[in-house]
């Protein structure tokens, strides 16, 4: 659920069956995160875990802490879940601040690199943004602009980049054909991270400017728009972008 993956044959079965037991007797360090995120005594759906489960149990690794997420999941010890517990709901807060910094700082770059690419890619390049947000600011912005996107940072004297898709863009594909300027890389057919030196970050955006044109995108017209319901013109407010 976490990664998204289709809820087909198997898997399907799988979620169904841990959905129920997750509801029912939910194990302790998951026990102490629904009961924070108001969830224990509930009928745990997918999109419970979508939302309010696996973000804060990935914003621990996202901050650099993965090992915390681990602790609450394996400790014996009730005060210590409960310490985990808040202490990593903290870490999804500040992962929401600095994923909004990092949004921010990208703007401009992000509106002159999607024009300079034909309205077809965009890049950003920004070594303040935090290694572990960079793939949700190019997701935002793949989403934003509707076309695939990268975000570049920096950790440890290296470039570090995410690449989310848009328009059935096989990110796979696209980082093949890049594969010389990069040390390392890897994803599936939506999403995918590369690491290369800094000072190849100038020849890696030369490269995007000749390979773009070539990649075949979806037409925006073809994307299926999947509506869940109906909003009531009085849900328009600010307090819903809050939400």
């Amino acid at each position: 659920l976490a990664d998204m993956m289709p809820l087909l044959d198997e898997n399907r079965v799988m979620v169904r069956q841990g959905l129920k037991r997750m509801s029912s007797a939910p194990r302790p360090g998951l026990r102490s995160l629904l009961e924070r995120q108001r969830l224990l005594g509930k009928n745990i759906e997918s999109r419970d875990i979508g939302w309010s489960i696996s973000p804060v149990i990935n914003a621990s690794g996202r901050m650099g802490e993965p090992d915390k997420a681990v602790e609450l999941l394996l400790s014996a010890d009730p005060g210590e879940r409960e310490r985990l517990a808040d202490y990593i709901i903290e870490l999804n807060q500040q992962r929401r601040q600095v994923g909004e910094t990092g949004w921010q700082q990208v703007q401009q770059q992000a509106r002159e690199s999607y024009e300079e690419h034909g309205k077809r890619f965009l890049i950003v390049h920004h070594p303040e943004i935090h290694r572990g947000v960079t793939g949700i600011i190019a997701g935002r912005l793949a989403r934003h602009y509707k076309v695939p996107s990268a975000v570049v940072s920096v950790l440890a004297n290296k470039a570090v980049g995410s690449v989310r898709s848009a328009r059935g863009l096989v990110v796979t594909d696209l980082l093949a054909t890049l594969d010389d300027l990069l040390d390392d890389w890897g994803g599936h057919d939506a999403a995918g991270g590369f690491h290369l030196p800094i000072a190849g970050v100038e020849d890696l955006k030369r490269r995007l400017l000749e390979v773009v044109p070539t990649i075949t995108l979806e037409d925006e017209a073809d994307e299926n728009t999947e509506i869940d319901a109906e909003l009531p013109l009085s849900y328009l407010t600010p307090k819903l972008l809050d939400i």
